[in-house]
């Protein structure tokens, strides 16, 4: 048996591919790992549908709503479903979590959610990547407090500032 594991060209991606590999080789499982730049892998495998496994990561951004990702209408390009998973429960669910406006009742649906797909195991969550930023203390203002990709801890820059003790010099 050969299974193809299809990533991106993303190194952090390429790394968990090829641990993957020698993992399922340990076990008798020959895998090789074929990498592709982004536009390749979309128009290629992505879009298509094309791949035995596909390792890709998933980013909700600053909305948490993973309707794209899970519900059965976005198997098909443009939709998220990779994982071509199809349950009508979880449907239901995103579908009601979608109109429901009372944040706890979101949060119950999603655990519900979240408690049907780690039972069918629809894909295998390997990890989620922390980023961790280092500021010099001087430094203040700076919000990090929701950072859902790297880029994120700029959003309050306009807003940080060093402390400075202003001293008027004079001419001598």
């Amino acid at each position: 048996m050969r299974i193809v594991i299809t990533t991106s060209v993303w190194p952090d991606l390429v790394k968990v591919a090829e641990f993957v590999r020698d993992e399922w080789r340990a076990i008798g499982i020959d895998a090789i790992v074929e990498a592709y730049a982004i536009p390749e892998l979309e128009r290629q495998f992505i879009r298509p549908r094309s791949y035995e496994v596909l390792l890709f990561g998933e980013s909700y951004g600053h909305d948490s709503d993973p309707f794209a990702f899970w519900h059965s209408t976005q198997i098909k390009h443009p939709g998220l479903n990779v994982a071509l998973y199809s349950n009508k429960k979880v449907d239901s669910i995103l579908e009601m979590a979608r109109q429901e406006k009372n944040r706890d009742e979101v949060a119950k649906k999603y655990h519900e959610l979240q408690t049907i797909i780690a039972k069918d195991r629809p894909a295998i969550f390997l990890y989620t990547p922390n980023y961790f930023f280092v500021m010099r203390n001087l430094i203040r203002g700076v919000q990090t407090n929701l950072v859902v990709k790297p880029s994120d801890r700029f959003n309050s820059v306009a807003e940080w500032f060093v402390h400075t003790d202003w001293q008027l010099k004079q001419d001598k």
